[in-house]
């Protein structure tokens, strides 16, 4: 009997391992189970990761170029308006320096001149005596008239006239050829013997004459003009050695001073002999040493 029970035993004992062995397998798939979805749900998880990432670092790039693409904008909006503010200005300076120019800028400076005989007698003896001959003719007569003071009384009267008088000639000839001179020029000369309208300007001296049926006009440079002398009674305006325009003072006083201040401006220092007060004259000095010193 106790035989039997063992074989008996036997089966059940395999039929026990089996279902224990099967048993063990279902609870290794059911313990299997949940780490395997654990790992599934970490690929997953790692996925998604992955792909927001990729999702946020693209939507950053993005926006770093828009904020690239902004600020370049504002730097040339910028830029254009700092170059539209640079052209305002400039052509605020501009117009306001037209408009000061309009403002200061005076207007050209217009008179009508009639010579006299006496004008043209005083400017040809102003040339006599600021030439070479005429101060020979000085000296003559200064010398002459020194012979004659200290010989008189040692020599005989007859001689002391004759001295005298060679001295009084030296001194009359040029005045009474001046005179005469004078005279038949003005009465000779169409352009003398009307009025000149003088216009004086930045550039140079406008010379209008009416005498002839067609208006006859000369515009002076400033290259054109050589000096001009001022003297007691009139402005001298030299084209040439002895040629030039006469400006009496009885027509021009009242301009005198603006007619130095155009000349001044116009002509080098070294040509003008104008009165015009020390400061006038100290003026003139002064540019004609400035002058000088540039040229040497």
């Amino acid at each position: 009997m106790s035989k039997k029970k063992r074989r008996n035993a036997a089966p059940q004992n395999g039929k026990t391992v089996a279902a224990q062995t099967e048993q063990l397998s279902v609870e290794a798939a059911q313990h299997s189970d949940p780490a395997e979805k654990k790992a599934d749900g970490n690929d997953g998880e790692k996925t998604s990761a992955a792909v927001d990432y990729r999702e946020i670092q693209k939507a950053w790039q993005e926006e770093h170029i828009r904020q690239i693409q902004a600020e370049r904008e504002a730097e040339k909006k910028r830029a254009e308006e700092e170059e539209q503010k640079k052209r305002d200005a400039e052509e605020h300076e501009r117009v306001t320096g037209l408009l000061e120019e309009a403002n200061i800028r005076p207007e050209p400076l217009e008179m009508d001149v009639q010579i006299s005989v006496g004008d043209l007698y005083r400017f040809n003896l102003y040339n006599t005596f600021h030439s070479s001959s005429g101060i020979l003719a000085l000296a003559g007569a200064a010398m002459v008239a020194l012979v004659a003071f200290f010989t008189a009384g040692r020599i005989g009267t007859v001689y002391t006239v004759i001295y005298y008088i060679c001295a009084a000639v030296f001194l009359l000839y040029y005045p009474l050829i001046g005179y005469l001179q004078a005279r038949v020029q003005l009465e000779r000369s169409m352009t003398l013997s009307h009025p000149l309208r003088y216009t004086f300007m930045d550039s140079g001296i406008d010379v209008l004459s009416n005498a002839v049926e067609e208006d006859n006009e000369e515009v002076l440079e400033w290259d054109d003009i050589q000096r001009a002398a001022e003297t007691g009674s009139a402005l001298y305006i030299y084209t040439g050695k002895t040629d030039g325009y006469i400006l009496p003072k009885t027509a021009v006083s009242a301009k005198m001073p603006r007619i130095r201040k155009i000349l001044r401006g116009g002509l080098p220092a070294d040509a003008l002999r104008l009165r015009g007060g020390r400061k006038g004259r100290e003026a003139d000095r002064e540019r004609a040493e400035s002058l000088k010193a540039e040229g040497n």
